[in-house]
């Protein structure tokens, strides 16, 4: 018999096998190239959130987008990229220029833990 499910974590340990956190960042993104994000085989998500006034490009580090890449919009705008849907670019590192002026990214990964905790949910 399955341990009972208690919290998100139980469920997500359930679903996928592993233990994930979760990991928030600022980052102020320049009108020249920025690394915003290093490489990261564990990370399987990130949303970039454009907190600032001015558009950001981002785009994966060798790309050939570099500077060109999708646009976030300011005050809110956003990118989510999800391995389920978009492969291996969540772990690759990022990159991004600001147009017209400094702005800020909000930065929120889900991580896989390693070593993760033992999750209070065994797999069936």
């Amino acid at each position: 018999m399955a341990a009972p499910v208690r919290n998100v974590r139980d469920l997500l340990a359930r679903r996928w096998g592993v233990s994930f956190t979760s990991r928030e960042s600022t980052m102020a993104v320049q009108v020249a190239l920025t690394s915003v994000l290093k490489q990261n085989p564990a990370r399987v998500a990130v949303l970039l959130v454009n907190d600032g006034a001015f558009q950001v490009l981002a785009a994966p580090q060798g790309s050939g987008f570099e500077g060109a890449g999708s646009r976030i919009d300011p005050s809110g705008g956003s990118l989510f990229l999800w391995w389920e849907e978009d492969g291996e670019l969540p772990a690759r590192e990022w990159v991004a220029v600001a147009v017209g002026g400094v702005s800020t990214l909000d930065l929120h990964e889900l991580i896989i833990e390693s070593p993760g905790p033992e999750p209070t949910a065994a797999l069936p």
